[in-house]
């Protein structure tokens, strides 16, 4: 006996001075437990049903990667232009941090893309976050004064956010940059 015969609601157990007993919480119902109460259910696994058709239903299911979101944004894509500046500059950028700096005296493409990162993702996490790009984009003249605005300054990092954060975490992984990299290049 679990639940009331009276309401129907679940009964609980109580110590009285004498004995155990079931009782109601809504009604006055009392059942007193004379003898050790034992109740066994077992209950069978249900089997996996095959709602979609099985494996055989996903032999010809077109899948996707990376690629095909850079395909994507491809064909939304309307003017020519890189996220992280032309090749020539990011070029002369990480030359001019390297030069205190233990490095290959030629560097690779490869090379270039992985310092350029490394050089702006300041914290080590991994990811260029806003603070991170905006300070990447900053760019002195000869003078030391800094040839773009703010406005201009938040205006390209949000533009790259936008373009090219893919999981949409208001940061740029290095999988990202490759893959905005690959796309710009192309």
């Amino acid at each position: 006996m679990l639940f009331c015969p009276c309401c129907g609601n679940l009964l609980l157990v109580q110590q009285t001075l004498v004995e155990q007993q079931f009782f109601c919480q809504t009604c006055p119902y009392v059942f007193p437990i004379t003898r050790p109460y034992k109740n066994v259910t077992t209950f069978k696994s249900k089997e996996v049903d095959d709602v979609l058709g099985g494996e055989e239903a996903w032999k010809n299911v077109d899948s996707t990667d990376a690629g095909a979101l850079a395909f994507q944004r491809a064909i939304n894509y309307q003017g020519e232009h890189q996220n992280f500046g032309d090749s020539e500059r990011v070029r002369e950028h990480v030359q001019q941090h390297l030069k205190d700096i233990p490095h290959p005296e030629k560097l690779s493409a490869d090379d270039e893309l992985y310092y350029m990162f490394s050089i702006h993702d300041v914290n080590k996490d991994g990811h260029l976050d806003g603070h991170e790009l905006r300070e990447a984009f900053v760019d002195h003249n000869e003078d030391g004064k800094q040839t773009l605005s703010l406005d201009e300054i938040i205006e390209m990092v949000d533009h790259v956010l936008e373009e090219d954060d893919m999981d949409n975490d208001g940061m740029i992984s290095w999988e990202e940059y490759l893959l905005s990299r690959k796309y710009h290049s192309a």
